[in-house]
């Protein structure tokens, strides 16, 4: 059984949220078609989710439980360790805080190359915020529960529904899923600011680190990719603009390295972002900023 394959079936027996493949993979720039062809060989998984599966009653009860818990909720981390990657989340917001690619050594650091750089306390990986992308992002403490050694799901409860995120990794491989979850307490939720539910950006830059100006060979592009066609934009400094144009995949790629988005359900997003801001450490972002649009109902299953 192939990798599209597991996916596939990963993808099917999930109903609520939108799910979300986050991407790092280690790529030379000289294999872009490659690179292209394997990626929409996964973006074609989420098509195979049809119907309802049994186990929602299940998920459904395990947002309910974090709903009824009225405790403070202290800060912590949580780490996920493949032999591809660690990962080291924050439970505020549930974002990644740190990614290292253990099997690619960054020699300046010589740990494994980063592929969260640049965070900070109002801008990480993962992270989302309730609207669009100038909105801040979400710095609640959220509920931690480990399903297993693979898996971490974050919620927390707001007026009337619970919002989670749960990543779930695979050993010997890069790609993780984020499934984005809303569940009802009764009735309908409403996530609506302007037309757009919210915002999820990857991380504020990808590695290894650079200085632009002594390194001239590394760059930092913006990929989008409908289907048939990708369009590439060269990052300058300082941007902050708006793709709108739909998409089957997106991301920030560098020499080397990339980050991809593949959303199960394209046809609910919205306009896409990138941002170049000096936000940090005089060292520009390199970021993409993704929109959902506006969403109306018990549980959201994208």
């Amino acid at each position: 059984m192939d990798k599209n394959t597991i996916w596939a079936i990963v993808l099917s027996v999930a109903v609520i949220g939108a799910f979300i493949f986050l991407q790092p993979i280690f790529t030379p720039a000289s294999k872009t078609a490659e690179t292209q062809n394997t990626v929409a060989r996964t973006a074609e998984a989420p098509a195979e989710n049809n119907g309802t599966d049994k186990s929602a009653p299940v998920k459904n009860a395990v947002l309910s439980q974090a709903a009824d818990t009225g405790e403070t909720i202290p800060e912590q981390t949580v780490v996920i360790t493949t032999d591809k990657v660690k990962a080291v989340f924050t439970n505020k917001g549930g974002d990644i805080v740190d990614y290292q690619l253990l099997n690619h050594i960054d020699t300046d650091t010589g740990k494994g190359v980063q592929m969260a750089d640049n965070i900070s306390d109002f801008n990480r990986s993962c992270a989302v915020s309730f609207g669009g992308p100038d909105s801040m992002i979400i710095n609640d403490t959220f509920n931690v529960e480990r399903p297993d050694d693979n898996t971490v799901l974050f919620t927390k409860h707001y007026n009337g529904y619970t919002f989670g995120k749960r990543y779930t990794f695979k050993p010997g491989e890069y790609i993780f899923k984020l499934e984005i979850l809303v569940h009802s307490d009764e009735g309908n939720a409403v996530l609506n600011a302007n037309g757009t539910a919210y915002t999820l950006r990857t991380s504020p830059q990808i590695g290894p680190h650079f200085d632009s100006k002594s390194n001239r060979y590394e760059v930092r592009q913006f990929l989008s990719f409908s289907g048939d066609k990708k369009k590439t934009i060269t990052i300058g400094t300082k941007q902050f603009k708006s793709f709108d144009k739909s998409y089957s995949w997106t991301g920030i790629a560098g020499k080397y390295f990339e980050a991809l988005v593949i959303p199960a359900d394209e046809g609910v997003m919205g306009e896409t972002y990138y941002s170049s801001k000096v936000e940090v450490h005089d060292y520009a972002d390199a970021q993409a900023l993704l929109t959902r649009r506006q969403f109306s109902g018990s549980d959201m299953a994208d």
